[in-house]
């Protein structure tokens, strides 16, 4: 056993005996623990842990593409229905990207919730006429309310079993839903969240993988199992994520490629929180490799 994975072994013992609290500190920065000795992640193979009240119960690799193939030979209405809430405001081409990544989801049996309170209707015409039933639009007045408020209102509206964040200026790829769905299915799970995400901020021209944490926006998990979001501007979903990784059964799983985090100047944080970021990033490309690492966002 390395000194890492020493080190490791004495913190899942230390954390399984703190306060609720400490444990939430340990979730949002936990890449100190080791990869263990025996696990080698592949091409084929994605690399997850499951947290059980915010201890680490399992440490395996997985075959997503396999696995996905065997949940899809299942019908649609035989799967859970996966609501996705997108909640925006006045970004008419930010939003449209989001609206066709959920479009090309491989994921058949699912809904996306649009909470637009703008009082632009770019996105509203666009939507309708589209004419997809998967697709339920609401358009309220715009009465300031917070994201947090609008967020709820998202999960009151949905109809599905499993909720997907959906942020309206991050990009998803095509398998998010299905292979995060096939983790939460075959290891009947609440939730799985990613544990690294790809970062993309197009002006400066830099691509990357960020650090391993809990990352809140890439969370799909059980609807009835997540607490309320705060009412708040910012941040609202950090502490709703945090609490279920807490009290219930979860995992993050080493796929980075599944969600894009763009920074486009207008984002909910400011650019110094994305440098932040940007400098513990566990993966940064070269400038010869951003132009294809870009490209692949999109196929």
């Amino acid at each position: 056993m390395t000194f890492r994975q020493k080190i490791g072994y004495f913190l899942r013992l230390a954390i399984s005996v703190v306060s609720p609290k400490q444990r939430y500190l340990f979730l949002r920065h936990y890449s100190i623990l080791a990869l263990p000795s025996d696990l080698i992640p592949t091409a084929e193979n994605c690399w997850y842990r499951v947290l059980k009240k915010g201890i680490v119960r399992k440490e395996a690799s997985i075959n997503l593409e396999e696995e996905s193939e065997k949940l899809l030979k299942q019908s649609e209405d035989a799967l859970p229905l996966v609501s996705c809430l997108l909640v925006t405001k006045n970004r008419f081409q930010l939003a449209k990207k989001s609206v066709e990544c959920f479009m090309r989801q491989s994921y058949p049996n699912r809904e996306l919730i649009v909470i637009d309170d703008g009082e632009d209707r770019q996105l509203k015409d666009w939507v309708e006429g589209l004419k997809n039933s998967k697709i339920r639009f609401f358009h309220l007045p715009d009465k300031s309310k917070k994201l947090g408020v609008l967020r709820n209102l998202s999960r009151e509206k949905a109809r599905g079993e499993f909720v997907a964040q959906w942020d309206d200026d991050d990009l998803s790829h095509y398998n998010r839903l299905l292979f995060q769905m096939t983790l939460i299915q075959k290891m009947n799970l609440d939730g799985c969240t990613l544990q690294r995400e790809e970062l993309w901020f197009p002006t400066k021209q830099r691509f990357g993988y960020s650090a391993r944490r809990l990352w809140e926006g890439s969370m799909i998990c059980n609807n009835k199992k997540l607490p309320l979001y705060h009412e708040t501007r910012r941040g609202e979903e950090s502490d709703a994520v945090n609490q279920l990784s807490l009290n219930g059964k979860i995992a993050l799983l080493d796929f980075p490629q599944l969600y894009t985090y763009c920074f486009h100047g207008k984002n909910t944080f400011d650019e110094p929180h994305f440098e932040q970021i940007w400098e513990v990033a566990s993966v940064k490309f070269s400038e010869k490799e951003y132009e294809e690492r870009k490209n692949n966002i999109f196929k």
